[in-house]
């Protein structure tokens, strides 16, 4: 086992998440890919793209997401402008009582999303190709319990998407960075029924901090 993803596992163990039988090779699968196809199809930059960074920064930074929110057994999770992967992904291997749909928008990720969830043997997991505001209009609305993205713009447009995917009372959780947290908390509260409830800092090594927002969907008469 890749010494970094055996530090990952005892990361996870030691947060009081037991890692599933198969999660190590899982993950060794899924960081190949990530290698091997990173800069091809710009999944991350150039100089991420080494055992070290994605799992100990990328790898890392996703576990925590689920760690701070720990999903209810059996969850419906969207991973909302999934680009690599790397939260919806981890989450499954880590959760894989969890039901996660990946959503990409651009052609060559969501490629690459289906071939990682087939080469991980993920069934529980789903890759829709296209928008916010396109799932919902063509599966309906309220699908998620939780909608996580580590990317997405403050932007009304994808916060009404979120709300309208979220069941009520759902939750949402964004990885935002100390830069972009209250620009992000403002856009929010601008968006009817969605409202922020909390926020958590955690270090990401280097002097990096995440900052994780969560917002809850409320049934406004």
């Amino acid at each position: 086992m890749t010494p970094v993803i055996e530090e990952l596992l005892d990361y996870a163990r030691q947060s009081g998440l037991e890692p599933s039988t198969g999660a190590a090779s899982q993950m060794e699968v899924y960081l190949e890919g990530l290698l091997q196809r990173g800069k091809r199809l710009s999944l991350f930059s150039l100089g991420d793209l080494t055992p070290e960074i994605v799992v100990g920064r990328h790898f890392r930074d996703a576990l925590n997401g689920l760690l701070h929110v720990r999903p209810q057994q059996g969850a419906e999770v969207l991973d909302y402008g999934a680009g690599s992967g790397v939260v919806g992904i981890v989450w499954a291997i880590f959760r894989p009582d969890l039901h996660v749909t990946l959503l990409e928008s651009m052609g060559r990720k969501a490629f690459f999303l289906f071939g990682a969830r087939d080469m991980c043997k993920l069934d529980q997991v789903g890759v829709y190709e296209g928008r916010g505001e396109d799932l919902a209009g063509e599966h309906g609305k309220e699908l998620f319990d939780i909608v996580v993205s580590r990317g997405i713009p403050a932007s009304g447009r994808n916060l009404e998407a979120v709300r309208d995917l979220l069941r009520p009372f759902g939750v949402g959780l964004f990885f935002k960075g100390p830069e972009s947290a209250e620009a992000f908390k403002e856009a929010v509260r601008t968006v009817r029924s969605l409202t922020v409830v909390g926020e958590k800092q955690v270090s990401l090594g280097e002097s990096k901090r995440r900052i994780f927002v969560t917002v809850k969907k409320v049934v406004v008469e």
